[in-house]
């Protein structure tokens, strides 16, 4: 980089924020050891580095790629680039100390690509500790855990569920995410009620520039965003909707869905920040033999605010509301069996980092409560009686910070009762981390709890709306122990790669297979372990950007019958590739491919008939009845699995630019080599998979 005078240097960790004198240096903090230097030069990429002070001093040359600077059209200011993976994974690996923990921005997103058009979801099941159970899927299981156990967080709001269509899309607009921290089985101690991972999602609040337009049209419907900065106060604002339509035709069942998403930033002083986001999304599915009708509603608002102090301690605060909706009915009509399921939980929570030269510190506080309703009201309902309670947690968290040379030691735990459920919870967590020159050495010990589950028949997989249920004062909490281990490297600001070893204990696990009762009260809580190790390699800059990785899992439960089996999302193998290559600007390729073993299923060993609603029989009083004649398969100890699951999809994007309108169409083609992942053999609880599927739609932005 060249030598000039006035180029901004921060060093965040110590508070001291300078820039360059007239002959192009600057003079650090007086520490040894690791320092943070943040640079941010005019014309190129904004450095987010680690060097290594010494005690006799000396200069240091520091090397940033360049980067055009983009002006607006109709505006003079300059805009800003957008936040890369390489800087988003430093910041990541800079702020937390734990095993698994990756940043994930915008353009990870668009490089995989689309089922109808891109999905965040579906882009995290490309990375190396994630998995899916079939085609249909953008559910994420990850190192042994069930889906319902990874959670989900839009600005400190819970989510409960997150998807649309019965989980082939993901319920986020992709326009609307800035980026996102995932966290893959080792939880830092402020985020806790989930076993296997948490997904924590930002959303934007608007660019401040004039009111600007962007969205897109594709086979799957349409979406709008609209922002810019706000009038006469220093902030920005957002709103953005979709609305789809799908006509499913196999099922003869039409299908809508719609968000909505309004965000807004306001800096009323230069150290403080307030931020308001919601997001609302409505699904509606009718008509699947004219006999079955669900419908889900989710809202999850959030207001924060930051304050910065001049000595750089941090104090957030927030205060959230999301709400879920879900019914499931057999038939038309007010006596049609139904069951609803009602979340209404509003919270607040509060954290405060304090930095320092060699030890930092955070704590915080969460309080959150609503009601809980979980009702089936008639004989064939998918759950019958009432599970319903009223929801109250309190916790708090506190997380420390030691360097001891080029050791950083992070433990923390967090503590909390849940009123309502099985009671009071302490989890301890420790996380170490060696860094050396271009390489770093990190281990973490854990353990979660979790008071929430998905009532899932693990057997009979029945279409419809998730429905979740508390571990009431007669069921245990879940919890997962679980050791990781990593070796992370990186090569220069263009390559990263990991190899990461993990093993984890899960205790009262729920696990619903119900039969002739269908009440909750049959939920078993089982125990198993999960274990298994994953090497990955990615690629952040250049014309060629992507990543690979192979994982190796096991996982299994044991029920009350003391018998150990392997869970439907069971992989035990699974090499994922993505790549997106521009050969020029304007065009992207991208292309991502997975083979992995395929998952386990029962083999029946004989069957019953029970109890079943249709909407269409007439029974000489009318049309609609419950009736004794439906089959239902039992079925054996034995597993078997599916034959090898392989899938490839590629797409081609070109962008084109007139002064300030741009548009880019796409073309994405699933499934390119129509591989049928399930298998006749297999037939009697196999999903439907994707066939080879071409998508084509268009992006706009003006």
């Amino acid at each position: 980089m060249p030598r000039w005078p006035g180029c901004p240097y921060s060093f965040p960790e110590h508070g001291v924020d300078q820039t360059t004198d007239e002959t192009g240096l600057v003079t650090g903090p007086n520490v040894s050891g690791m320092v943070r230097v943040l640079a941010s030069p005019l014309g190129y990429v904004v450095l987010d580095t680690i060097v290594m002070a010494s005690d006799a001093g000396g200069i240091l040359e520091l090397t940033v790629a360049r980067s055009p600077v983009e002006l607006s059209v109709l505006a003079v200011e300059a805009e800003r680039a957008e936040t890369g993976s390489r800087q988003l994974s430093r910041l990541i690996f800079d702020r937390e100390v734990r095993v698994g923990a990756i940043g994930v921005a915008r353009k990870d997103i668009v490089a995989v690509p689309a089922v109808a058009e891109v999905d965040l979801f579906r882009s995290l099941q490309s990375f190396v500790g994630v998995t899916s159970t079939h085609d249909l899927g953008a559910e994420i299981y990850v190192r042994g855990g069930n889906a319902d156990q990874v959670g989900v967080r839009l600005d400190g709001a819970p989510v409960f569920a997150p998807h649309h269509m019965f989980g082939l899309f993901g319920a986020f607009n992709s326009d609307v995410i800035e980026s996102v921290d995932f966290y893959k089985g080792s939880l830092p101690a402020r985020h806790g009620g989930s076993l296997s991972g948490m997904i924590s999602a930002r959303q934007r609040t608007g660019k401040r520039v004039v009111a600007r337009m962007s969205g897109g049209v594709s086979l799957l419907g349409v979406r709008a965003t609209a922002e810019g900065s706000l009038p006469w106060v220093d902030g920005s604002w957002l709103v953005a909707g979709r609305q789809a339509s799908v006509d499913v035709a196999k099922l003869s069942a039409p299908y809508s869905f719609h968000d909505l998403n309004v965000g807004l930033q306001l800096s009323p002083a230069e150290d403080h920040r307030i931020r308001f986001s919601a997001f609302s999304s409505d699904d509606l599915w009718w008509g699947y033999e004219t006999s079955l009708n669900s419908e889900w509603a989710n809202l999850a608002s959030s207001l924060s605010w930051s304050w910065i102090r001049d000595n750089g301690v941090t104090v957030d605060a927030t205060a959230f509301h999301s709400g879920y909706r879900a019914e499931t009915a057999v038939g038309a009509g007010a006596s049609a069996p139904a069951i609803n399921n009602r979340i209404a939980l509003t919270g607040v929570r509060g954290d405060v980092a304090i930095p320092g030269d060699s030890a930092s510190a955070r704590a915080g506080f969460v309080l959150e409560g609503g009601p809980l309703t979980l009702h089936g009201s008639g004989k064939g309902a998918y759950m019958e009686g009432e599970a319903s309670g009223e929801y109250l947690h309190a916790g708090v968290h506190a997380e420390f910070e030691r360097w001891l040379g080029p050791v950083r030691l992070a433990p923390g735990v967090r503590a909390g009762v849940v009123r309502g459920a099985s009671g009071g919870f302490v989890e301890p967590r420790i996380a170490a981390r060696y860094h050396g020159r271009g390489f770093a050495v990190s281990v973490s010990l854990d353990r979660t709890s979790q008071f929430l589950s998905v009532l899932r028949d693990d057997r009979y997989v029945v279409p419809g709306a998730p429905m979740w249920f508390l571990h009431d004062r007669g069921a245990p909490a879940s919890v997962a122990e679980g050791v990781s281990a990593s070796i992370e490297g990186w090569w220069g600001e263009e390559w990263t790669g990991s190899v990461t070893g993990w093993a984890r204990r899960l205790v009262d696990v729920p696990s619903w297979r119900p039969s002739s009762a269908r009440d909750r009260s049959v939920v078993e809580f089982e125990n198993g372990h999960a274990y298994g190790w994953e090497v990955s390699l990615q690629r952040h800059l250049g014309a060629v950007r992507g990543w690979l990785s192979y994982q190796y899992a096991r996982a299994d439960l044991t029920d009350t019958e003391d018998y150990r089996y392997r869970p439907r999302w069971d992989r035990r193998h699974e090499i994922d590739a993505t790549l997106s290559v521009r050969p020029r600007e304007g065009l992207n390729l991208s292309l991502r491919t997975t083979v992995g073993t395929g998952t386990p299923l029962w083999l029946p060993a004989g069957g019953y008939k029970g109890w079943v609603y249709s909407a269409g029989r007439w029974t000489g009083g009318g049309f609609g009845a419950v009736y004794e004649g439906g089959w239902y398969d039992v079925w054996s100890k034995q597993q078997v699995r599916f034959p090898l699951y392989a899938r490839m999809d590629v797409s081609v994007r070109r962008r084109y630019r007139w002064g300030g309108f741009s548009v880019e169409p796409y073309l994405s083609v699933v499934n390119l080599f129509n591989r049928d992942n399930i298998g006749e053999e297999n037939r009697w609880r196999a999903p439907d998979h994707i066939p080879f599927l071409p998508f084509i739609g268009f992006d706009f932005e003006f």
